[in-house]
This record gives structure tokens, C-alpha cells and sequence, in this order.
């Protein structure tokens, strides 16, 4: 029997085929949120959280598109900034894999000047020039900007796998969506993993907790809803115990001071239009407030709006004391008291609202992870958490497995 050892045999050529796959394909980590999303990547054994508009300075993409080109459809800040547009759409994540009796039912939602219809109890928007398009296009197009990023930045990975979180209490239709939108017939990644926002935080924030047993509560304040979770890690076990929810989030603090905006202005009826600036300035002003004791509400033709951190958390008392409540319901559902809690921590867009990071330590009687001493701020756990378990799910990553 002759042998002829000039080619290689079957087995080898499949090793060294996926070899070089291995070697083409990126690992990513992308927490899609109503407002804005995350990207983060597996490079050189570590996450690099990308810049998603780097001449706007941002380590994020707002959620936001807009339809006035046919030709060219706009993702991202550009969008942001035409929020009066009648085709500029935002705060699509709450209406995937939704069904609606009529326009009554979504008219409340804060989707700018474009207000969804309802088509065999379908949403859909209505743009300007007569086609509609569904919240799910509208992801997708999200995807896709956010895929580009990555192209841009590791041109020469052709393949890209990708961990996409999402809410907690996600149904069935919203992970067919999620998963669909992002695969070869939607955004085009190769590969597709869902994890819950939840689970990527508790990922996150393991890597700061260090490898001995401890319980973790993760709030995550997103912009509809608050999620709490309480999680454990034993024996390489990382394991989310329980989850509750509140229907308070950042949306519902600017709403707050959306309302007393218009207070002030005697604007009892305002156009969409209007509503549109003057949520856009209460977003603003919710953020200057981050690091600012006083700021303004700056609404084009109105004289400005004086706004106090004192005020805003008036305006919000309630809310946040809802969020201390739904951390009381998760703890009595373990039976846990305060001093078996060993780790807290705040996560999402609100996270660096000092009135709630004072009543949550006020509640547990100790410091959140303070994240000065992590390798992400806290509105980038959850993309952070995700892209090391895009690391791990793919097969590069360390052995702790999630029980959710």
C-alpha cells in the first residue's frame, strides 16, 4: 500500500481549518439598551470596551435612528440630535415582542415626535414618507451600526461572535427577535448567545469579588425598570438566587422633571414636537446633575429652568424609595438579613445618582464596589459582564460556570 504524504490527511486539514477560523473570529460582548448600547470585545485576553462614536467622545451608541434619508439611514448621536424629526425613532427595546389592542396602549411611551401604531395588534412607526417600519427593523439597524464598529476596529477578523444581553423577565418573543435580528438574515453575526442583563453584571462584578464564597446584590437600574438580584458563588458556582422588579427607572426620573418642566413653562398641552425638546433637555439636565450640585433646563424659546439636585431628588423621592422597597421583597423571598449580603452593587444609566446610591448603603449598612478600583464604570458592568462570557461561552475563558 503506497501512501502519499504530500497532502495532509481529512483530520488535519479540519484542525488546521478551524485553527485559522479561531484565529479570524472576534469575540464581543454588546448590552443593547433603550437609550444607549455597549460593545465590548475579547482582545489579547481582556475586554476592551469600545468608542462607538469617537468624535462625540462616547464609549456608547444611543439607541437612537432616523429615517428622513431613504438613502441613508442614521444611527447614533446624528439621530439623537434630530429628535424632533418625525422620523427619528428611540426606545424601541420596550416594544419588542409586544402585542397591542390599539394606539391607546402605546401612546404613553416616550418614542419622541414618531408615536407607534398598532397594526394586528403589531407596533409599528409611520414615517414621513408613508412606509412603517417595525421596532425589530429598527434593532436591527442598531446591529448593524454596532457591527460596523467592530469592523472598523479589527478589520481583519471576518468572523464575529457575539454575547447580546438582555432583560431579565424576557419572554420568548423577545429572544427570537433578539436572536434573529442579529443573525445571517438581520445584523449578520456568526454566532449568537443570550444573556440576561442581570447575570452579566453579577459576571462583571465576580471578577472584583474575588474566588472565596460570598452572596452579591446587583441593582440594575435601566431605563423602564429596576432589576435586583441576589446571587451567590460556591464551589465555582456562580449562581443567581432570585430577581425582582420594579417599574421605575430612568425614563420615570425624566419624566419627573419633564413634568415639572412644563410646570414651569404653563404648558399645560404641548405639542409632540415640544415634548420632544423638553425631554431632551430633562435628559441633559438629569446628567449635569451627576456631577453638578445646580444646573438648568435649556429649552429653545423659553427662558431657562433653574434645577437643583435637591430638587430633582424631590421630584424623585418616591421612585427611589420603590427601589429600596423591591430590594426588601428579594431579600425576604431568601430569607436574608442585611449583614449576609457581602457585596452591593448599583449598575445601569442611574447608577451615578447619589440619592439612590445613599439610601441603598443606608439599607445594607455598608459601601457599594466602589468602582474606582474596577476596570469599568458601572453603566458598563453589564457589556463588560457579557463580553467575558462571550469569552467563555466560546470557548477562551476561565471554567465558573452561571447557574440563572
Amino acid at each position: 500500500m503506497r501512501l502519499d504524504f504530500s497532502q495532509p490527511p481529512i483530520s488535519l486539514i479540519f484542525v488546521y481549518a478551524l485553527i485559522s477560523f479561531m484565529a479570524d473570529t472576534i469575540h464581543v460582548g454588546i448590552d443593547f439598551g433603550a437609550i444607549r448600547s455597549f460593545v465590548g470585545v475579547w482582545n489579547e485576553n481582556e475586554v476592551e470596551i469600545l468608542e462607538c462614536e469617537p468624535d462625540a467622545g462616547k464609549r456608547y451608541l444611543p439607541t437612537f435612528v432616523n429615517y428622513s434619508n431613504p438613502r441613508e439611514i442614521v444611527v447614533g448621536t446624528a439621530a439623537q440630535q434630530d429628535l424632533s424629526s418625525p422620523d427619528t425613532i428611540y426606545f424601541v427595546k420596550q416594544l419588542l415582542g409586544r402585542k397591542f389592542h390599539d394606539e391607546s396602549e402605546v401612546s404613553g411611551l416616550p418614542n419622541g415626535h414618531c408615536r407607534p401604531i398598532v397594526i394586528d395588534h403589531e407596533p409599528y412607526f409611520q414615517l414621513t414618507s408613508g412606509r412603517t417600519v417595525s421596532p425589530s427593523q429598527v434593532y436591527v439597524e442598531i446591529l448593524k451600526k454596532l457591527k460596523n464598529i467592530i469592523k472598523r476596529k479589527f478589520p481583519s477578523k471576518p468572523f464575529i461572535k457575539a454575547v447580546i444581553t438582555i432583560p431579565a423577565d424576557a419572554g420568548y418573543e423577545y429572544r427570537t427577535i433578539i436572536q434573529n435580528g442579529a443573525g445571517k438574515n438581520g445584523a449578520g453575526f456568526d454566532d449568537v448567545f443570550l444573556l440576561s442583563d442581570l447575570s452579566a453584571a453579577v459576571v462583571a462584578y465576580h471578577l472584583e469579588a474575588g474566588s472565596g464564597g460570598y452572596n452579591i446584590v446587583i441593582v440594575d437600574i435601566g431605563a423602564a425598570s429596576s432589576e435586583i438580584s441576589i446571587s451567590a458563588f460556591r464551589d465555582s458556582n456562580l449562581e443567581v438566587l432570585t430577581k425582582v422588579s420594579e417599574a421605575v427607572g430612568g425614563i420615570t426620573f425624566d419624566n419627573a422633571i419633564v413634568d415639572y418642566a412644563f410646570q414651569q413653562l404653563n404648558q399645560s398641552s404641548p405639542d409632540d414636537i415640544l415634548r420632544s425638546l423638553v425631554r431632551q433637555a430633562s435628559l441633559r439636565a438629569k446628567t449635569d446633575l451627576d456631577n453638578e450640585e445646580t444646573t438648568t433646563v435649556l429649552v429653545e424659546g423659553f427662558d431657562p429652568i433653574p434645577l437643583s439636585r435637591a430638587k430633582f431628588n424631590s421630584l424623585n423621592e418616591a421612585h427611589f424609595s420603590s427601589i429600596i422597597t423591591a430590594i426588601t421583597r428579594a431579600m425576604e423571598i431568601l430569607s436574608l438579613d442585611v449583614d449576609q449580603i457581602d457585596h452591593i452593587a448599583i449598575v445601569g444609566g442611574s447608577s451615578r445618582i447619589s440619592r439612590i446610591v445613599e439610601l441603598v448603603e443606608s439599607h445594607f449598612k455598608k459601601k457599594i464596589i466602589d468602582d474606582s478600583k474596577m476596570l469599568f464604570d458601572a453603566d458598563q458592568a453589564t457589556v463588560y459582564g457579557a463580553t467575558c462570557e462571550a469569552a467563555r461561552v466560546f470557548d477562551e475563558g476561565d471554567n465558573v460556570v452561571i447557574l440563572d
